[in-house]
């Protein structure tokens, strides 16, 4: 597993591009720039290699104080994320 800053301070998590492996994986959203925070957004992977776009519905998912994603058999991910000043 790999985890990687993806914003700091306040915002939502719009959309994400997942590029996966052709094993089985995860992408875990934490809701702090740190990683430390609640588990926001969990997606599980098919053991297809290939690519992926997911949108969220609505506002999409709101993150108060920053976003840290983890990535287990996952090649990569582009996070589609709207920064705000308050939520």
């Amino acid at each position: 597993s790999t985890g990687n800053l993806v914003a700091s301070g306040a915002g939502r998590l719009r959309g994400l591009y997942v590029r996966t492996t052709g094993t089985e994986g995860t992408v875990v959203f934490n809701g702090t720039a740190g990683g430390s925070g609640a588990e926001m957004f969990t997606l599980n992977t098919p053991a297809v290699e290939g690519h992926q776009y997911i949108g969220l519905p609505g506002d999409g998912i709101p993150f108060a104080a920053g976003m840290h994603v983890t990535l287990s058999n996952v090649d990569g991910v582009t996070a589609f994320y709207a920064a705000e000043t308050t939520l």
